[in-house]
This record gives structure tokens, C-alpha cells and sequence, in this order.
């Protein structure tokens, strides 16, 4: 079972006990490897790349803006995982994630 399968797990667990969700802070990083892009994660804006920042654990969207790129305005999805890098590439037009 990976990391947000036990998230997702443990939120459901809280909820059908009638208690309160389990705050997550576990961490892992994000690196954007490639320059030019304002980088959104979730919809809240992190930083110009190239750039590493520290996410919480789990899946989520990372959209990239730069009016002049042919990426603009376009996102990939990521698992992050407790106390690992996950690395986003642009290769030949295309992302490619590297967990």
C-alpha cells in the first residue's frame, strides 16, 4: 500500500469513528527541473522554476504558466511521497514525472 492509499485510509477511519480527520504533515519534495514556468500546486502558486519546495504527501495538480511557452496553462499529476523528490522534466514538449 503506498503513502496516500494510507492517508485516504486513515480519513475514513476518523470519519466512520465520529472523530476528527487526522491532520497530515508528513512532507516530500516537489522539483520542477526545467526553467520559465510559474508553478502551481493545487492551485496555489509556489514559485518561478527551476525550483524545489516541500508538499505534502499525496496526489496532487501541478500547473505550469508562461504565456510565451507551449505549456502554458497546462498540468500533470503527482503522488507525492513521505521524504522523497519527485521530479517534473519537460522533454521534447512533453512532462515527464520522475518519482
Amino acid at each position: 500500500m503506498d503513502a496516500i492509499e494510507v492517508t485516504v485510509d486513515a480519513k475514513k477511519e476518523a470519519h466512520d469513528a465520529g472523530k476528527k480527520d487526522p491532520v497530515i504533515t508528513a512532507k516530500g519534495t516537489l522539483q520542477v527541473a526545467f526553467p520559465g514556468a510559474t508553478v502551481l500546486v493545487d492551485g496555489k502558486q509556489l514559485g518561478d522554476s527551476p525550483g524545489t519546495w516541500p508538499v505534502l504527501i499525496g496526489r496532487h495538480k501541478v500547473k505550469f504558466s508562461n504565456s510565451a511557452a507551449d505549456y502554458h496553462n497546462k498540468s500533470v499529476s503527482v503522488t507525492i511521497k513521505d521524504g522523497s523528490t519527485t521530479v517534473v522534466k519537460l522533454v521534447d514538449g512533453k512532462f515527464q514525472v520522475q518519482p
